[in-house]
């Protein structure tokens, strides 16, 4: 979006608000939001010997012998790490 579109959008924000609307407006230095998002996703000790590990991740060097469930993280299971459901569809 840019910029020239805020003062419209935050005119209208207000109008249905009715109330005025402080905002500061800045440039995010460009970055690979991409690798940023799949940086933030690490593998998940279970219980001893399981590991749920992102798809783009190598399995932990620190447990060669354990069961690895490969997973791709988002919608179906959340993120793999306190994630209850998970946990309990492996378990």
């Amino acid at each position: 979006m840019t910029r020239s579109l805020f003062p419209g959008i935050m005119a209208d924000a207000e109008e249905i608000l009715q109330a005025t609307v402080e905002y500061v407006a800045e440039t995010i230095p460009g970055n690979d939001w991409v690798k940023v998002v799949l940086d933030s996703f690490t593998p998940t000790k279970v219980i001893d010997g399981l590991w749920i590990v992102p798809a783009w991740c190598d399995a932990p060097a620190e447990d060669p012998d354990a069961l690895s469930v490969v997973l791709e993280p988002g919608l179906a299971f959340g993120t793999g790490g306190v994630e209850p459901r998970l946990h309990a569809v492996i378990l």
